[in-house]
């Protein structure tokens, strides 16, 4: 389906329990990200979660968006030309992201505190959180665990001093030219987010948290849920 300008016009709005304005457009089967200049500047939070998206594009530049939730579409790749000044949290939870190239965009997007990335396949490569770590100095929380200051060191480490100073494995690893890259085989959606999950659970706690995460309104939540599918415990 096209997210056309009526169904812009007809979107539900509402004030989220974080008490930001959010623009409802989960589960409409969008294969696009298209026409959102036709939305109001006030937004705060846009929810594009469970659509059909395969790239992370065509988002104007909405000053007071903070928040962008894309969890659980296909997105594989994504247009580093966006200019999003106030994103601080972006969730991408269940996507179809493949290669640290694509990862180094991200950078594009604003100043991120909060980014959510389980359930793609290159978080199975062992270098996957700390070159996030080390590209986006303003991160915070990487898949709901507190990013702490001896995985920034560990990061520059590895990776360089900063983003200017990227030594050769990091060039190599975002030029697409390291063959090492190791990443989980091409899954579908729902595949991909019952991976995120451990075996503690059980199918029935499982289904229902995976129901939870599917209506969860704020990053918040989204954390909350995130973490008991991860660590395996309800409540």
């Amino acid at each position: 389906m096209k997210l056309t300008p009526q169904i812009l016009r007809n979107a539900t709005r509402m004030i989220n329990p974080e008490g930001k304005l959010t623009l409802l457009l989960r589960n409409l089967e969008l294969t696009y990200i298209e026409n959102l200049e036709f939305t109001t500047d006030d937004i705060n939070v846009i929810d594009l979660t469970n659509n059909d998206i395969g790239e992370l594009s065509g988002v104007p530049t909405l000053s007071n968006l903070e928040v962008l939730l894309l969890g659980n579409n296909n997105i594989s790749s994504i247009d580093e030309n966006g200019s999003l000044p106030s994103l601080h949290s972006l969730s991408l939870i269940n996507n179809n992201i493949r290669t640290f190239s694509e990862l180094g965009k991200l950078r594009h997007f604003g100043q991120i505190q909060t980014l959510l990335m389980m359930g793609n396949p290159i978080s199975t490569d062992k270098r996957y959180r700390p070159f996030l770590i080390w590209l986006l100095p303003s991160l915070k929380v990487l898949d709901c665990e507190k990013v702490k200051s001896a995985e920034r060191t560990a990061a520059a480490t590895l990776f360089g001093a900063s983003f200017e100073e990227a030594n050769a494995l990091a060039l190599q690893l975002m030029n697409g030219e390291d063959t090492s890259v190791e990443v989980n085989k091409e899954a579908s959606k729902g595949e991909r987010l019952m991976t995120t999950t451990v075996k503690k659970l059980s199918a029935e706690e499982k289904a229902k948290l995976i129901a939870e995460l599917e209506k969860a309104e704020s990053m918040e939540e989204i954390e909350r849920i995130q973490t008991a599918l991860k660590n395996g415990y309800v409540g």
